[in-house]
C-alpha cells in the first residue's frame, strides 16, 4: 500500500466517485401468523376494532314504563367535639369537660341514628360547655400566675 498518495483517489489518479443510488420503495415483506404451539399469537388490528366496537355499540333499549328514580342525598353529619371535650376535660377545667364529653358522645349516638335534631342541639350544648371550660382553665390560669407574682414581689 502506498501511503503517499492522498486518500480517496485511484491509484490511476482520477477522483472516485460513489456508485448511483438505487432506491428500493417495494413494500415490506408480511408476516406470516405464528406456528400453533410457539409462543403466543397477536390478534390483527381489525379483530381487535371488532371487539371494542362490540362493547361500544351496544344499547339498552327499555320498553315499557320507566321507573322513577328515588335519590337520597346523605347530609354530612352534625360535628360531635369530641377531642375539643377531652382537651378541655383533661387540660381546662375537669367538672365542664366531662359535661361536655357526655354532650359529644350524645350527638354522636345521634348521628349514628340519622336523627339530626338532637345531634345539633347536643353538638351546641357541647360546644358551649367547651368554650365554658377553656375560658374558665385560662382563667384560673392566669389568676394563678397573678398570685405566684404577687406573692413573690410582695416578699
Amino acid at each position: 500500500m502506498d501511503y503517499s498518495k492522498p486518500m480517496g483517489t485511484p491509484s490511476n489518479n482520477q477522483p472516485s466517485v460513489p456508485p448511483p443510488y438505487q432506491a428500493n420503495y417495494s413494500d415490506p415483506p408480511l408476516y406470516s401468523a405464528q406456528p400453533q404451539g410457539y409462543g403466543f399469537s397477536q390478534p390483527t388490528v381489525t379483530s381487535i376494532d371488532q371487539h371494542l366496537n362490540q362493547h361500544h355499540i351496544q344499547q339498552n333499549v327499555f320498553i315499557g314504563q320507566q321507573q322513577p328514580t328515588v335519590v337520597l342525598l346523605q347530609e354530612s353529619p352534625v360535628s360531635d367535639y369530641i377531642g375539643y371535650s377531652i382537651f378541655t376535660m383533661l387540660c381546662c377545667c375537669f367538672p365542664l369537660g366531662i359535661f361536655a364529653l357526655t354532650y359529644s358522645i350524645a350527638t354522636r349516638d345521634a348521628n349514628a341514628r340519622g336523627d339530626r335534631q338532637m345531634a345539633e342541639l347536643n353538638s351546641r350544648r357541647a360546644l358551649m360547655l367547651n368554650h365554658s371550660a377553656l375560658g374558665t382553665g385560662i382563667g384560673i390560669f392566669a389568676l394563678a400566675i397573678i398570685m405566684i407574682v404577687l406573692v413573690f414581689v410582695a416578699f
